[in-house]
């Protein structure tokens, strides 16, 4: 297993909500590679280990061969345009990563005697992937959060034809739902759409408890925080009475004092890193803003009023197609009217996005894989 243990559970252990389902049905002698430092806190398993892999990956690197990459800078440059930061540097820290990812795992499989390796990544652990098809041991990625035709990880061309050999990928894909997948073409072995408990339940607590939701939840990213900080500054300027909980991404949190001082003056404004999660943030506001990201569809699913802010980068109407209660905004006054008017107009089937983990799915996929 190789974990991202970053969300809390109510005895304050971190554990990781998207493989959790997998973990708890592992046997007991399963080896749980961890990559989030939990730091003072501790894990919910107890066959966790901490591997500060990127720290190790930026040493070792220094090692490793620098090639000239000019050759194929120009050819980048000449069929996409230019490229801003796409260099000579760039390129071998990329490939040299992939250098030591391959080593790095094909060396973990080998000393544990590794059958399966399940984890929950975001496309870009193609060193993994090729250790394992490499060595035979099947790679199982349980999906991470957004997946859509624009995030190039997962989104392929399908008039090309891609030989095992040419790509690098997981052996199977577990999704939140058939949604996920049929709107994309992600040529993985077999993709599965097996649901996940955190979620679904997260979500399915908005209709039982039937509490009246008040608020804006915003939904931060590192590359997207700076322009949704602003754009709510502008809209407190319109609003002094809506509560706002600007949620941190776990890559913010060390930024949380940064984002707290930005809304000091203005008493309706919370910074939330993991004092609540986004299922409990759902669960108590009406709507929820994002540039992009997975949250937009647990506000849908949760019944609640969606929101993009429409920047370059961001979820666009194409991957809105067919979506109810979703609105883009492209300023401040926009997003004003939208929560004074708060209209969700349809519901979604339950678990529409986010069903429940299939037990019954997984046992038969272990059992026919000899795990």
């Amino acid at each position: 297993m190789i974990t991202n243990a970053r969300n809390k559970s109510s005895d304050n252990k971190f554990f990781d909500q998207n493989l959790d389902d997998v973990l708890k049905r592992l046997h007991k002698e399963a080896f749980i590679l961890e990559t989030f430092e939990a730091k003072k806190s501790a894990y919910q398993y107890p066959q966790s280990n901490y591997y500060n892999i990127g720290l190790l990956r930026r040493i070792l690197q220094r090692f490793y061969k620098r090639d000239d990459y000019t050759s194929l800078l120009n050819l980048i440059n000449t069929t996409f345009g230019s490229c801003p930061g796409l260099d000579n540097q760039y390129l071998n820290n990329l490939i040299n990563g992939f250098k030591f990812d391959y080593g790095f795992y094909k060396r973990i499989i080998k000393r544990k005697q590794v059958k399966a390796i399940f984890i929950t990544q975001n496309g870009i652990q193609k060193g993994l992937f090729a250790a394992g098809r490499d060595l035979g041991v099947p790679v199982i990625e349980y999906q991470h959060g957004l997946i859509e035709r624009a995030h190039i990880a997962y989104s392929y061309n399908e008039r090309i034809s891609y030989p095992a050999l040419s790509i690098c990928l997981p052996a199977y894909f577990f999704s939140f739902s058939e949604y996920w997948t049929k709107l994309l073409f992600y040529p993985v072995g077999t993709i599965m759409p097996i649901g996940n408990t955190s979620f679904y339940k997260s979500l399915l607590m908005q209709a039982v408890e039937g509490k009246q939701p008040e608020g804006l939840t915003v939904v931060s990213a590192n590359i997207y925080g700076e322009q949704l900080k602003e754009f709510i500054l502008a809209f407190l300027k319109l609003d002094n009475h809506t509560m706002v909980y600007f949620k941190l991404h776990p890559n913010q949190w060390n930024e949380a004092a940064f984002y707290a001082a930005a809304f000091e003056s203005f008493d309706t404004v919370s910074v939330i890193t993991n004092e609540m999660s986004m299922g409990q943030l759902v669960q108590q506001t009406k709507a929820t803003l994002v540039i992009k990201s997975t949250a937009i569809y647990e506000a849908l699913q949760a019944q609640r009023t969606g929101i993009v802010y429409n920047v370059e980068g961001a979820m666009t109407p194409d991957d809105a197609e067919g979506l109810v209660n979703l609105h883009f905004v492209s300023d401040a006054m926009q997003l004003k009217q939208i929560l004074d008017d708060n209209v969700v107009t349809e519901k979604y089937e339950e678990g529409f996005f986010f069903k429940n983990f299939d037990a019954a799915m997984f046992s038969d996929f272990m059992e026919k894989n000899n795990i």
